[in-house]
Parts: structure tokens; C-alpha cells; sequence
């Protein structure tokens, strides 16, 4: 795809989501990461791009933001496994952001409720899992319990 499209080409990044889905599905983490950290540089690239030029039109950007959003998700993921707790738990507040702009930006773009649906559920399952994390960094690092009764509560 880099060869035919570009590396800052929205098909780019979606190349190098499947490459982490097939490496996510062999339980090869630590591949899979690599991949999804690639599709998550193009797409910022890609929508820094965009924001300046203003050339993708509305749907364009609600699929940028949603793949976006479900990319740091499983990069979240492919941490967790290896038991980086910490880069997971910044990855998955990170698309937890990125759905909660897609939700309120809602308002003004008037995204079909169907998206918002996804957008919110999505949201609600990434803060269990976050819940989940804070229980486990907060045991390891002896910390307080607050940011997972604050996931769970928002979820």
C-alpha cells in the first residue's frame, strides 16, 4: 500500500491495522503494537493534514476519528498483554478522548445516531477495561484506587 497510495494515506493505515489484526490473532504482541503504532502515525498525519485543508468531508472525518479511536484501542490491548500497564492505560484514555470528540462533536455535525451508539458503547467498554487496568497499576505501584472507581462510574 505505501507503494501504490503513499505512507500518509487513510488505505495506509488501514493496511497496517489488518497486518496488527493478524499478529493480535497469533498472539504476537509485540508485532501487532508495532503495526498499530504505524496506522495510528498515519492517521494523526492524516488528519493534521485534513484540518489544515479541510478536504475530507463529513463522513471522512468520523471514520478517521472512529478508526483512530478503535486503532489506540488495540494498541491499548496489545499492551496490556505484555504488561505495560501504564503505555495501555494512556493508549485507551486516548481513544476514550477520541470517541468522547466524536460524541460532541455530534451535536454541531449532526453524525447519525447509529455512530453516536458505537461511539458510546465503545467508550463504555474501553472504561471497564480501563477500571480493570487502574485495579491492577494500583496494586503493582501501592497507589490509590481512584482512577478505577472513576472508569468504572463513567462506564
Amino acid at each position: 500500500r505505501i507503494e501504490s497510495l503513499g505512507s500518509d494515506h487513510f488505505d495506509t493505515a488501514n493496511a497496517f491495522v489488518n497486518i496488527g489484526n493478524c499478529y493480535q490473532r497469533k498472539l504476537e504482541w509485540e508485532k501487532a503494537a508495532f503495526a498499530y503504532k504505524e496506522a495510528t502515525s498515519i492517521y494523526d498525519l492524516v488528519s493534521n493534514q485534513q484540518q489544515a485543508c479541510l478536504t475530507l468531508d463529513q463522513n471522512g472525518m468520523i471514520r478517521l476519528q472512529r478508526s483512530l479511536a478503535g486503532v489506540l484501542r488495540n494498541w491499548g490491548t496489545c499492551c496490556w498483554k505484555q504488561r505495560r500497564i501504564a503505555e495501555a492505560i494512556d493508549l485507551l484514555n486516548q481513544s476514550v478522548n477520541t470517541e468522547e470528540i466524536l460524541i460532541s462533536d455530534s451535536l454541531e455535525l449532526a453524525v447519525p445516531q447509529k455512530i453516536v451508539r458505537a461511539s458510546y458503547e465503545s467508550m463504555a467498554q474501553m472504561l471497564g477495561i480501563l477500571g480493570c487496568l487502574y485495579v491492577e497499576h494500583n496494586i503493582v505501584e501501592h497507589r490509590s484506587f481512584q482512577n478505577s472507581e472513576g472508569a468504572f462510574t463513567m462506564a
